[in-house]
């Protein structure tokens, strides 16, 4: 692995001294849950995906956080982000990487 380049769960990206982040065009993922007023819940995270380019070519990303580990749905409805950290191989190959990762809400 040459370094990481992580966004953390409020946005906030720190890259890695061995590579170049050009593009300011970062996020968390963003997540609404809805359901019964007042219901307490927690979130499980996974520990780490794989993206791919179109040449089927992957990268890890892992060390996902969440902006919390536990909500309430006052009125009905909370929200939460995710970040994660993406592992960059020496010479990784350019390209779009597409991955997806599953959240659970569990209610309490």
């Amino acid at each position: 692995m040459a370094d990481k380049v992580s966004v953390d769960a409020a946005g906030t990206r720190v890259c890695g001294a061995a590579l170049t982040c050009l593009s300011s065009d970062h996020t968390a993922a963003a997540f609404a849950v809805t359901g019964e007023a007042d219901a307490f819940y927690t979130i499980s995270l996974p520990s780490e995906i794989k993206i791919v380019n179109q040449n089927g070519t992957a990268m890890r990303v892992a060390d996902f956080t969440g902006s919390k580990a536990k909500g309430q749905l006052l009125k009905g409805e909370d929200s939460f982000s995710v970040g994660g950290t993406l592992e960059v191989a020496a010479r990784q190959e350019a390209g779009r990487y597409k991955g997806s990762f599953t959240v659970a809400v569990e209610y309490q």
